[in-house]
């Protein structure tokens, strides 16, 4: 790891410390396996356009009168935020 920081605030970046306990956290706690696991229980699937690979979700609503919805990459990340906002496989 790098020294410490000159500074007590975050002008210069993420604390040392900061990373250091994501970095232990990543290492010895993190369950890729869980979270893969919640990734994939979400409907979603890669295609190419233009030569582009566009990962996308496929979730319906529960309303039957619902307006689709197409949400771009700079909304959510990643199938994981689709979840939090409610989307499900069912």
């Amino acid at each position: 790891m790098p020294e410490n920081e000159p500074v007590a605030d975050v002008s210069q970046g993420v604390p040392l410390a900061t990373i250091e306990k994501l970095a232990h956290y990543r290492a010895d706690d993190y369950d890729w396996r869980k979270c893969e696991a919640k990734i994939n229980a979400i409907p979603n699937f890669i295609t190419e356009i233009d030569g582009l690979d566009i990962h996308f979700v496929h979730a319906r609503s529960k309303h039957e009168n619902a307006l689709p919805i197409i949400s771009r990459t700079v909304l959510l990340r990643s199938p994981t935020e689709y979840r939090l906002m409610g989307f499900s496989t069912k």
